[in-house]
């Protein structure tokens, strides 16, 4: 299975960004940004789109998980920093 994800990162603040990604094939794939605070969980549309509002800036990890039901396992991206 091939898996395209891409981000675009606004700096909202010194503190925080927001993310706006697209991911294919997306229809219910789950999105997780794991930050120095925690973990927080974002569900692509069925275009793909998913957003995180106000990530804390810093590292970030993304997990993209397949929807329920699919046997494809998660997909870790590098770490980036935003």
């Amino acid at each position: 299975t091939t898996l395209t994800t891409m981000v675009t990162i606004t700096p909202l603040s010194g503190e925080l960004a927001r993310i706006d990604g697209w991911v294919a094939p997306g229809g219910g794939v789950t999105v997780e940004a794991r930050t120095s605070e925690g973990v927080t969980t974002a569900v692509a549309d069925p275009d793909g789109r998913f957003v995180f509002e106000d990530l804390a800036r810093g590292m970030v990890q993304f997990t993209v998980r397949p929807p329920q039901g699919v046997p494809n396992p998660p997909v870790l991206t590098p770490t980036i920093e935003i």
